[in-house]
């Protein structure tokens, strides 16, 4: 059954593995997609629903974690892991609201991510 997909960076260990990770966590995103948000939010986990918010809670993750050592995932750690657990944090980590400048008396408005 498809609901029991459950992406693990814990089963990347080489590039076959992180392929197999990959579409693990693509059928979860589709998934998470077919069902309505409940009460709590985040169908399946996923925190983000954008391209740019996944991206960003990825990136967040890798600044807040210093790219998961802070966690225990060190720079000995499997390549392929690290970059399986820095995917599946865009999925879990909420990324930043951007702040919104405004530019000018023409009222351009600029979002920038917070850093």
């Amino acid at each position: 059954m498809h609901s029991e997909v459950n992406p693990n960076p814990d089963s990347v260990h080489d590039e076959s593995t992180f392929v197999a990770f990959v579409r693990a966590l693509l059928e979860d995103r589709r998934l998470a997609n077919a069902v309505e948000d409940g009460p709590y939010g985040a169908p399946r986990g996923w925190q983000n629903d954008t391209v740019e918010d996944f991206l960003s809670g990825a990136l967040t993750w890798a600044e807040d974690s210093n790219f998961g050592q802070t966690q225990g995932l060190t720079d000995e750690a499997n390549p392929w892991r690290r970059l399986a657990v820095f995917l599946y944090c865009g999925k879990i980590y909420e990324c930043r609201s951007p702040v919104v400048l405004h530019n000018g008396a023409d009222g351009d408005i600029r979002a920038l991510l917070l850093r």
